[in-house]
């Protein structure tokens, strides 16, 4: 199974711990997780920025990313169906690894319900089908 987490669900992982923490692991270990340069940079952007992280923590953090994601590079034209234009990189990252879900706390992309052949889905909704 290919997932994507986005942004604030790896920050409510790393921050907050809670649901977000626990689907994060659970995907470690059984599904496949993606990541793109996009949202690893907005992951880290807003780390430092918005959380204030030390030096130490961002750096473990981002060995634990480099370690449960595999980095992709999309390629193609970005969609740009997204009220947020940002989350158009989320789409843009699922429809070029065929992904099956993102998994998302964002309303703007839950919305949306579904990206071509990706679900588009909450922590919760993702406890309540996977787990």
């Amino acid at each position: 199974m290919k997932i994507i987490l986005d942004t604030n669900i790896l920050i409510s992982s790393f921050i907050f711990k809670g649901k977000a923490q626990s689907v994060h692991s659970y995907c470690v270990l059984y599904t496949d997780l993606y990541i793109s340069k996009f949202l690893y940079d907005e992951l880290f952007e807003k780390l430092e920025g918005k959380f204030s992280l030390d030096e130490t923590s961002l750096e473990d953090i981002k060995t634990r990313t480099d370690s449960d994601f595999e980095m992709v590079v999309p390629s193609g034209t970005i969609p740009e169906i997204c009220r947020d234009k940002d989350d158009n990189n989320i789409l843009h990252l699922a429809k070029f690894i065929h992904a099956d879900f993102i998994i998302t706390g964002d309303h703007d992309l839950l919305d949306l319900k579904f990206f071509k052949k990706t679900e588009i889905i909450s922590p919760a909704v993702f406890f309540q089908n996977a787990l």
